[in-house]
């Protein structure tokens, strides 16, 4: 992405009350790499004086790792 790219782009407060209508709605996120995924979403929103509603978030690379059976004996968890 370049600057010129993002020029035109929405900014967060912009979209915010889409994000959080979607995450009033679903009691259940899931997402590909949640603990990222939320972290970001939590401190961006805190950045613009916004609360994330409450909500259950499941990793699916996590569970995609289980499914896949890749443990890793070194980490005592699945791998990714």
């Amino acid at each position: 992405m370049s600057s010129d790219m993002l020029a035109s782009a929405p900014r967060f407060p912009d979209v915010w009350p889409t994000i959080k209508a979607i995450l009033r709605r679903f009691r259940r996120v899931l997402v590909y790499n949640a603990a990222f995924d939320h972290r970001l979403l939590a401190a961006t929103a805190r950045r613009y004086g916004c609360r994330t509603p409450s909500s259950e978030w499941e990793c699916l690379m996590e569970q995609d790792a289980v499914y896949h059976g890749a443990w890793s004996n070194y980490h005592r968890s699945y791998t990714w």
